[in-house]
């Protein structure tokens, strides 16, 4: 039974595929084998969602559709791109180093574009992006994505410019809580728990016989 991600991005792909027609043939044949590749994942015996997240970091070309509808320049597309990452992202299904022709491609975006809609969409990319542990994890990603968040910051328009505000706060929260989690000593099973305490208590015991 498919689960939540799955579904989500298989319609996802549905939309690409089908708008894309002859217009965009590249774009179409991208998700025609991602949708391929998502369908060869679920035979696999993904029984969840972060299962299924794992399997997908392992393939570069389920970002293929999305990176190729941002490169059309063409605000529809470009959000539907933005969308299907943004997606991805939100599920940790993602591998940084095939994310970075993405973080590119969310630069020359917010450089070249003058559509507001885009933008914004741009920085909803980016938060959904920091909040995922695979990127959140590679420095140049990080920079890549920091970087695209300050450019948004100089823009003359103010619903950008304090938007992009607001989402370098989130950013830079969402670096602190991973760093965070990262640095924490592992938590101990229950049993490594029982264990722990035993041992502590026969310590006790032994230096009482001794007083």
């Amino acid at each position: 039974m498919a689960g939540m991600l799955e579904r989500n991005i298989q319609a996802d792909l549905h939309a690409l595929k089908t708008d894309a027609g002859k217009k965009f043939p590249k774009l179409r044949d991208a998700a025609e084998r991602a949708d391929r590749h998502l369908r060869e994942v679920g035979e696999g015996g993904a029984e969840t969602d972060e299962d299924f997240a794992a399997a997908l970091r392992e393939a570069g070309e389920m970002l293929s559709p999305g990176l190729l509808a941002i490169e059309t320049k063409n605000p529809r597309f470009t959000a539907m791109g933005l969308g299907y990452v943004s997606r991805l992202a939100t599920y940790d299904a993602m591998d940084a180093s095939f994310f970075q022709q993405v973080g590119m491609a969310l630069r020359h975006g917010a450089e070249g574009s003058g559509d507001e809609g885009v933008q914004l969409r741009i920085l909803q990319c980016i938060t959904a992006a920091m909040q995922a542990p695979s990127l959140l994890a590679s420095k140049e990603v990080v920079c890549q994505l920091t970087e695209t968040v300050l450019a948004l910051h100089s823009n003359k328009s103010p619903v950008i410019s304090n938007t992009a505000a607001a989402t370098l706060r989130q950013c830079i929260c969402g670096l602190f809580e991973f760093a965070a989690r990262a640095s924490a000593p592992p938590a101990l099973s229950p049993f490594q728990d029982a264990a722990a305490g035993g041992v502590a208590g026969g310590e006790k015991g032994e230096k009482g016989e001794e007083g």
